[in-house]
C-alpha cells in the first residue's frame, strides 16, 4: 500500500524540512507523513490559494528488505512558490479579532437593551396590575348598577300594571332605563376587551422577564431553605415557624419551575 506525504516536505541531507516555514521537522512527531491533511501550518498554505499545497505524493512500495525500517520520504515535487509564512496567519489574526470585538460590542448592546427591557417591563407591568385593579372595580360596579336598573325596571311595570303611572310616564322611563343600561353594557364590553387584550400581552412580556431571572432565584431560595435547615435543626427556631418558613419557600421555588 502506498503511503501519502506531505508535498511540502522534503530531505536536506540528514534532515528533514518543511518548505512552508523553512525549518527542520521531526516527521515522526509531526502528521508530515501519513496525516498531514490535518496539520495547520498545511492547511494555512493550503487556503492562500492555488500551488500552495501541492497534491498528495506517493512512495513506491516499500521491499521486503526495507519491512519494518523507518519510511524512506521521496524528494518533494517542484511546486510554484509558497507564500511567507508570516503574512496569511497576521491577516486571518487581524480578520478574526475584529470579528471578536464586533461580537463582544454587539453583546455589551444586547446587554443594555435587556437591562432596559426588564426596567421597562417591570414598570409596565407595574402599572398594568394597578389599572387592571381599578378596571375589575368597575366592573364590579357596573354590574352592581345593571342590576339595580333592572329592578328599577321591575319596579315601573308594577306601577304600570296597578295603574299607578300614566303609559307616557312608564314609556319616558324605560326609555331612559334602557338608555343607561345600553351605555353601562357598552363601557363594560370594552373594559374585558381591554382586560382580556392587555392581560395576555402583559403576561408574554412576564413571562420574559421572569424565566430569565427564575433559576437564579430558584438558587437563592433553595439556599435560604439549607439554612433554614440548619436553624432548626441547632434549635434556634421552632417546628411550627421552621414548617410555616419552608412551606413558603417550597411553594414559591415550584411557582417558579414552573416558568422554565
Amino acid at each position: 500500500m502506498s503511503t501519502p506525504y506531505c508535498p511540502a516536505l522534503t530531505r536536506v541531507g540528514d534532515k528533514f524540512v518543511c518548505r512552508i516555514t523553512n525549518s527542520e521537522v521531526d516527521p515522526g512527531l509531526l502528521p508530515c507523513l501519513s496525516d498531514y491533511a490535518t496539520c495547520p501550518i498545511y492547511l494555512r498554505a493550503k487556503a492562500a490559494g492555488p500551488g500552495a499545497a501541492p497534491e498528495v505524493a506517493t512512495e513506491a512500495p516499500p521491499s521486503e528488505s526495507s519491512v519494518g525500517a523507518p519510511p524512506a520520504v521521496a524528494e518533494a515535487i517542484e511546486v510554484a512558490p509558497l507564500p511567507p509564512p508570516s503574512e496569511v496567519p497576521e491577516r486571518v489574526e487581524e480578520d478574526v479579532l475584529a470579528q471578536l470585538e464586533t461580537i463582544e460590542r454587539d453583546l455589551r448592546r444586547l446587554d443594555t437593551y435587556w437591562a432596559e427591557y426588564e426596567r421597562a417591563t417591570r414598570d409596565v407591568l407595574k402599572r398594568w396590575d394597578e389599572a387592571k385593579e381599578s378596571v375589575l372595580r368597575r366592573l364590579s360596579s357596573i354590574d352592581h348598577v345593571i342590576q339595580s336598573l333592572a329592578e328599577e325596571r321591575k319596579e315601573v311595570d308594577t306601577w304600570r300594571e296597578v295603574g299607578l303611572i300614566t303609559e307616557e310616564y312608564y314609556d319616558r322611563e324605560v326609555r331612559e332605563l334602557e338608555e343607561r343600561v345600553a351605555k353601562l353594557e357598552e363601557e363594560r364590553r370594552r373594559l374585558v376587551e381591554y382586560l382580556e387584550r392587555l392581560e395576555q400581552s402583559a403576561e408574554a412580556h412576564r413571562k420574559r422577564v421572569v424565566v430569565a431571572s427564575a433559576g437564579a432565584e430558584i438558587s437563592r431560595l433553595k439556599l435560604s431553605l439549607a439554612k433554614l435547615e440548619q436553624l432548626f435543626e441547632s434549635g434556634e427556631i421552632d417546628e411550627e415557624t421552621y414548617e410555616r418558613v419552608r412551606s413558603d419557600i417550597e411553594e414559591q421555588i415550584k411557582r417558579l419551575q414552573r416558568f422554565l
